[in-house]
C-alpha cells in the first residue's frame, strides 16, 4: 500500500511539474506575441504618419 501510494505520489509531482512548464512556456509565447503586436503597430503607425506628411491637403473650392 505504501508502495502505490509513493508511485502516485511522483506520478503527481511529474505531472505537475509538466503542467507548470506547459504553463511557463505560454506565458513566454504570449509575451512574444505582445511584443511583436507592439512593434508591429508602432510599425503601421510610422508608415501612417509618413503617408499623411506626404499627401498634400485638399484645396478649397475657388468662389469666382
Amino acid at each position: 500500500m505504501r508502495l502505490r501510494w509513493f508511485i502516485l505520489g511522483i506520478v503527481t509531482a511529474v505531472g505537475g511539474g509538466v503542467v507548470a512548464a506547459a504553463k511557463l512556456r505560454r506565458a513566454r509565447e504570449a509575451l512574444n506575441a505582445q511584443n511583436a503586436a507592439r512593434i508591429g503597430a508602432r510599425g503601421v503607425a510610422g508608415i501612417i504618419d509618413r503617408v499623411a506628411n506626404s499627401v498634400s491637403p485638399a484645396k478649397p473650392d475657388r468662389q469666382a
